[in-house]
């Protein structure tokens, strides 16, 4: 299970999601209206993976999604299937992040450095979908041996 490529691609995709909770992917000021003053505010606030609920559950399932991945090594096709489910987890969840930052007040915010852990789960399971390919390709071709 761990000698394989992909189970290192899924844990560091699993890890990096795990990571994109308390780490912020955009930070800058946000238009609030107060409740009780009825006056305009503009908060310094971050845009983490914990800013929305959807977000947060979002985040949540796709990093156990790759952690139960890994486990599904003897069925790659299984295997293969919920790496995909990942991957376009992964880009909604990006999709997601850029929507929220455009919640934020133009000119007055910036995209931080840390929104390369957002990008790095696609690229993890990507590389993880490849060495599942991979391994369901040695197998066919040691099957066709036989």
């Amino acid at each position: 299970m761990i000698q394989r490529i992909q189970s290192i691609w899924l844990l560091l995709a699993s890890l990096l999601s795990f990571v994109s909770l308390q780490t912020s992917f955009y930070s800058g000021n946000k238009a609030i209206t107060n409740l009780t003053t009825n006056l305009p505010e503009q908060p310094y606030t971050k845009l983490t993976g914990m800013s929305g609920i959807f977000m947060l559950i979002f985040t949540i399932g796709i990093a156990l999604l790759a952690l139960i991945t890994i486990f599904l090594y003897k069925t790659r096709k299984l295997q293969l299937r919920l790496a995909l489910a990942g991957l376009l987890g992964s880009v909604v969840l990006i999709v997601m992040y850029y929507l929220n930052s455009k919640k934020f007040i133009p000119g007055q915010g910036s995209l931080d450095l840390t929104a390369l852990i957002v990008m790095g789960i696609p690229f993890f399971f990507f590389l993880a979908i490849r060495g599942i390919y991979n391994d369901e390709t040695l197998v066919k071709s040691a099957d066709k041996l036989r």
